[in-house]
């Protein structure tokens, strides 16, 4: 039960969102593993047993589930800003573009340059909100 009418089926669709997205830069992360000459399923296995096996919905949850703790143990946005900046290089250099690391390179260059730079990266979340609240242009 998730609330009222029509809130059931709108989770699902959250669900699919969060399901194909993760998969979708699953997938292109293995491919780039490949074009760099990794094996791509050992590649697998090791990010299964990492923070990118499961912890991006952990991760964002936990902002909203208002447990400061948990957030507080996050690396700081400069960090992910760095290492976010790293990979979409390595992709290039192997040939790869990927259009799911682009948007967090994006985003992550915003925090960047916001008052978010060295706080833990869940709560840069306050500052795509405002972005995502923001008119089109």
């Amino acid at each position: 039960y998730c609330g009222q009418r029509g809130a059931g089926y709108a989770t699902k669709l959250l669900n699919q969102h969060i399901k194909y997205s993760w998969y979708l830069a699953s997938a292109e992360a293995l491919l780039i593993a490949e074009a760099m000459g990794l094996n791509a399923g050992e590649v697998a296995d090791a990010i299964a047993e990492c923070s990118g096996g499961d912890s991006g919905l952990t991760t964002a949850a936990a902002y909203f589930r208002h447990d400061t703790e948990s957030v507080r143990n996050r690396a700081p946005a400069s960090t992910i800003t760095k290492d976010s900046a790293l990979a979409e290089r390595m992709a290039t250099n192997a040939g790869i573009r990927s259009r799911t690391l682009e948007p967090v390179v994006d985003f992550f260059q915003s925090v960047a340059a916001s008052e978010f730079r060295d706080r833990a990266y869940p709560e840069s979340t306050e500052l795509l909100q405002r972005i995502r609240s923001m008119p089109p242009k």
